[in-house]
């Protein structure tokens, strides 16, 4: 199962989000959400999604512990659509925290959310 999920891409899927979102819109649900002058208040979180100090892929992360340990893990944004006065939240796109090409240092869930909104603003 790894070796055929592994390869697939996940950007397509988020076509998901947006769909939602617009059905959502035109069905009058985001209405409810707006706050404060009729923005709306998202919500980005980080979450670690995988974890391990024996299997890795090109995409982890790491970290190295005193005792010389490295974990490898896979972290994301979930951001989220929500509103003081609605017990539910609105899910949006993710933004997968990866290894970058030209950093000297690891992505992070800041160096991630600043890409979240920058697609997304």
């Amino acid at each position: 199962m790894r070796n055929v999920l592994d390869k697939t891409e996940v950007e397509p899927l988020f076509n998901v989000f947006t769909w939602v979102l617009q059905s959502f819109e035109q069905g009058g649900w985001l209405k409810r959400y707006k706050f404060l002058e009729g923005q709306y208040l998202i919500a980005l979180d980080g979450k670690n999604y995988f974890s391990s100090s024996k299997i890795h892929c090109s995409q982890c992360n790491h970290r190295t512990d005193q005792n010389g340990k490295t974990n490898y893990f896979h972290s994301v944004i979930l951001p989220v659509i929500v509103s003081p006065d609605q017990s539910e939240v609105i899910s949006l796109a993710p933004e997968f925290i990866t290894p970058q090409d030209g950093h000297e240092k690891q992505d992070c869930e800041v160096a991630g959310a600043k890409r979240w909104i920058d697609l997304h603003k």
